[in-house]
């Protein structure tokens, strides 16, 4: 009852028509604007303002009324596509916020990598040194140690041997890490002495 008789203008929204005719590149005024629809044929989006003053979506097709091949009218249908797109909006923060994570935890993983690889190469130095200086001592380049110091400076030496093992280790993982394929070495290991090197260091 509320429309019954109104001008088709009355029932878009004005701004409405002037974006669909913008890119159907035809005049807004609804002779020109319908016809172009129809020529259109698939449904397009309109936002429109329902009694209450609530703006909803609204998916529209036009179609024309023939009667015996004449143009008597139009028939407009339509779908409230409102909660469809609130969705799908929902969906598409929800993917850029997963992809701002993903993103995030790369830039993570690479700081980590430049960090431990950093942190591995300055590491070798003072190792190096430290077994250089340990072997010196147990050489007796430096004097001869007594059993008790010569006891202390070997374990000096097997566990700065242990940190050389562990920085190659940081940076064969470092390399692998830019590697497309992880190459493996399999060889027997004698587990008893293993054991008691530990148990030594």
């Amino acid at each position: 009852e509320d429309v019954v008789g109104q001008s088709a203008e009355g029932l878009l929204d004005v701004e409405e028509g002037r974006r669909h005719a913008d890119e159907l590149g035809v005049s807004s005024q609804p002779a020109s604007l319908v016809p172009a629809l129809v020529r259109h044929g698939a449904p397009r989006d309109w936002t429109l303002t329902t009694r209450s003053g609530e703006r909803r979506t609204m998916s529209l097709s036009f179609t024309e009324i023939r009667e015996d091949d004449l143009l008597i009218g139009y028939l407009c249908a339509g779908e409230d596509v409102s909660l469809r797109l609130r969705l799908e909006a929902a969906q598409r923060a929800a993917l850029d916020r997963e992809l701002q994570s993903v993103a995030r935890l790369e830039q993570a993983d690479r700081m980590k990598d430049e960090v431990v690889s950093t942190i591995s190469h300055e590491l070798r130095t003072p190792i190096a040194s430290i077994q250089g200086y340990g072997e010196l001592l147990a050489d007796g380049d430096l004097g001869t140690l007594a059993p008790a110091q010569a006891d202390a400076v070997a374990k000096v030496l097997r566990n700065a041997s242990r940190l050389s093992v562990l920085v190659e280790d940081l940076l064969h993982l470092d390399r692998l890490g830019a590697a497309d394929e992880v190459p493996l070495r399999l060889e027997p290991s004698d587990m008893a002495a293993l054991v008691v090197q530990s148990r030594a260091s």
